[in-house]
């Protein structure tokens, strides 16, 4: 329970080095708003990989994920939310597009309600990087119908690897 209030998230931001490439806070209860307090964008710019994994309150509201998204360091490459209680409308506020213009690598992997509809699914293929070349979305229930809807070929067409299993 590491990152559960945004004050103790400040305070440990403000020791991250400004050279820093990588960063794991799964499993540690985070919250968007705990994450946001980091201040990453500014305090680690050169980060590139940002494992958020299996943290269930990060994802759980549009403004929450708004923030967040607004928080990342465009420098991103690789972001790792699987297991975070994401939907598609909640993903998409994230804009990874604009935000992580360089996110080549993305793991939405176990988030059981990240599209349900077609609706949804083409929002969220709207808001992917263009540069995504490895997407994973392992256990999201994601019908053929679903995929179809994202439209991957206009939305990333630099993917090279999709995980959709179960």
């Amino acid at each position: 329970v590491f990152f559960v209030c945004a004050k103790g998230s400040r305070s440990f931001g403000k020791t991250l080095p400004r050279t820093l490439k990588k960063l794991d806070v799964s499993l540690c209860n985070a919250s968007a708003k705990a994450i946001v307090a980091l201040n990453l964008r500014h305090q680690c710019p050169q980060l590139e990989e940002l494992d958020a994994c299996q943290n269930n309150q990060l994802l759980s509201s549009a403004k929450h994920a708004h923030n967040l998204g607004e928080s990342l360091p465009s420098a991103l490459k690789k972001i790792d939310i699987k297991k975070c209680g994401a939907s598609a409308s909640v993903t998409s506020m994230l804009n990874l597009r604009q935000q992580c213009p360089e996110l080549a690598d993305l793991d939405v992997s176990l988030n059981i309600s990240l599209v349900s509809t077609d609706a949804e699914a083409s929002m969220l293929g709207q808001t992917l990087p263009l540069v995504l070349n490895r997407l994973r979305m392992r256990g999201c229930n994601a019908s053929v119908s679903c995929l179809t809807a994202m439209n991957l070929s206009l939305h990333c067409p630099n993917l090279e690897e999709l995980y959709v299993q179960g």
